[in-house]
C-alpha cells in the first residue's frame, strides 16, 4: 500500500544536519520504502532532495477468519485483538491445531517431550511463556508436564539440618568437606548442603520436595546463606515462603567480619528489593550491619568466605 508524503513531514524526524536528513531519505529510497514523485519540484539545497514521495507502507493482514475457525480448544479471543502478535507465533498456533485435530498417543510426557512432537523444536514453550494462556490452555491441558533444573545436593543420610547456599562455590567447598567428614560449619552441625541456584529457589525447593521424599521435611532444619546485597536478600525472602528456613547467622556474620576494611564492589544497579519484614530474620547486631553495607551501595558476595575459613572453624 502506498500512500503520499511531503519532504516537510520526513524532516520532522528531527535529524540532527541536511547530511543526516540526505542519507535517511537516499537510505528509504534504496530499500524501496520512498519513491520520489518526480513530477514534484526539488528544494534548493545540495544535493536535492524531492518535495514530494510516494511511501510504501506495510499493509495490515486481518487474521480474523483464520483465528474464528481455530480448533474447538483453542480459545482466539485474545489474539484476535492482538494480530501483530499472533502474526508472531502464528506458525505455531497452526501446528498446534494441528495436533489437536489429529489422534495423538494418550500419557503424560514433559513439556520439552510434547513440544518437540508438535512443533519439531523442544523449547517453544520455555522460549514463549504466554503461548498456551493467550489460547486458553494450560500445560495440563495438554497432558504435559513441566521439568525443572535438577537439583544439586549432598547428604550424609540423615537429613536432619541442611544449608541451601545460593552459588555453586560454597556449595562445591562444604560438600567436598563433608565427603570428608566434616560435620560441623561456623559452630553448627550439617549433614546436608543444597545448591540454591540463585533465582531458580523455587524450582529448587519444589524437586527438593521429591528428592528428599524418603525424609520426613517437617524434622529437618533448613538454614540459607547468600550473598549480601538486595537481590540476595530477596532470594532468601522467596524461599523462606516456600520452606520454613532460618539464614545461617554465623556465615553472614563472619562475611561481614571478611568485608571490615575492604575495598568492596559497588552493588548493581535495579536489584529487586527485598521485603521489609526479611531483615527481622537475622540477629539484631548483625541486621544493623547489613542495612549499613547496602545503605552504602556496596555488596559482600558468598565468596567472601573461602574453604580455609571454614576448615579453621570445624
Amino acid at each position: 500500500m502506498k500512500k503520499k508524503v511531503t519532504l516537510d513531514s520526513i524532516e520532522k524526524r528531527g535529524f540532527t544536519s541536511y547530511e543526516e536528513e540526505v542519507a535517511y531519505v537516499h537510505k528509504q529510497m534504496q530499500d524501496g520504502l520512498l519513491t520520489p514523485m518526480k513530477s514534484s519540484a526539488t528544494n534548493d539545497r545540495y544535493p536535492p532532495l524531492y518535495l514530494k514521495y510516494w511511501m510504501t507502507t506495510e499493509e495490515k493482514q486481518d487474521y480474523s477468519d483464520e483465528l474464528n475457525h481455530l480448533h474447538y480448544a483453542l480459545d482466539p479471543t485474545y489474539y484476535l485483538s492482538h494480530q501483530k502478535e499472533y502474526e508472531k507465533v502464528r506458525s505455531f498456533v497452526l501446528a498446534l491445531q494441528q495436533y489437536l485435530s489429529r489422534p495423538h498417543q494418550k500419557g503424560k510426557v514433559s513439556a520439552r517431550e510434547g513440544a518437540y512432537e508438535i512443533f519439531g523444536y523442544e523449547k517453544v514453550f520455555d522460549e514463549n511463556k504466554h503461548l498456551l494462556a493467550h489460547l486458553g490452555l494450560s500445560l495440563e491441558d495438554l497432558d504435559f508436564y513441566e521439568t525443572v533444573e535438577p537439583i544439586a545436593y549432598y547428604t550424609n543420610g540423615l537429613f536432619q539440618n541442611a544449608l541451601i547456599v545460593e552459588n555453586s562455590s560454597p556449595y562445591f567447598t562444604i560438600r567436598d568437606l563433608l565427603l570428608h567428614h566434616q560435620t560441623t560449619f561456623l559452630g553448627e552441625s550439617f549433614d546436608t548442603i543444597i545448591y540454591g541456584a540463585g533465582h531458580r529457589i523455587e524450582s529448587t525447593l519444589k524437586e527438593a520436595k521429591l528428592s528428599f521424599l524418603p525424609y520426613d521435611l517437617e524434622k529437618c532444619r533448613f538454614y540459607y546463606c547468600g550473598d549480601i546485597d538486595y537481590e540476595g536478600l530477596s532470594i532468601f525472602d522467596n524461599a523462606r515462603k516456600l520452606l520454613p528456613m532460618k539464614p545461617f547467622d554465623a556465615m553472614y556474620r563472619l562475611m561481614l567480619d571478611h568485608a571490615t576494611n575492604r575495598k568492596l564492589t559497588l552493588m548493581k544497579e535495579k536489584q529487586t528489593q527485598p521485603s521489609d519484614d526479611v531483615y527481622t530474620c537475622f540477629a539484631p547486631d548483625l541486621r544493623s550491619r547489613m542495612q549499613e553495607v547496602l545503605k552504602s551501595g556496596y555488596y559482600i558476595p558468598q565468596e567472601m568466605i573461602n574453604r580455609r575459613d571454614l576448615e579453621d572453624a570445624s
